[in-house]
């Protein structure tokens, strides 16, 4: 099991409003890393891209507790097994988020994308702040 955790953002708006703009996914779309991702398609509840050059992703709602977590999990034909948790805390009137990535990936592929998945998310949680 390889999981990867994306460095915590400060977000200028409450932990509900995040969990409303995350929990639809035509949202997730607003935080990829820019020339990154082709063939982007999406509803409320799933969504499906492209990252150049290394795969295609399926991702759909598994469960929330509103307003600190969504679980989002693969969906459709992926490179492995994954889920995708999306941490959100309150602080008064600002909130810190922070994606928390776990997926079934053996030792030798591990190795090869640990570093670029993290990266990965590290960007999304940067442009969390600014896409709210």
């Amino acid at each position: 099991m390889l999981t990867i955790e994306s460095k915590k953002v400060d977000v200028n708006q409450s932990a509900n409003t995040v969990f409303e703009f995350l929990s639809d996914l035509n949202n997730l779309e607003k935080l990829m890393p820019e020339g990154k991702i082709e063939n982007w398609r999406s509803t409320n509840e799933t969504c499906r891209f492209a990252i150049k050059n290394l795969a295609t992703i399926g991702m759909k709602h598994k469960s929330v507790e509103v307003p600190s977590k969504i679980v989002l999990e693969s969906d459709g034909k992926n490179p492995f097994p994954f889920t995708l948790t999306i941490f959100m805390e309150s602080n008064e009137d600002n909130s810190k988020s922070h994606f928390v990535f776990d997926g079934d990936v053996n030792m030798f592929m591990s190795a090869m994308v640990k570093k670029p998945l993290k990266q990965f998310f590290d960007q999304l949680a940067e442009n969390l702040p600014a896409a709210i």
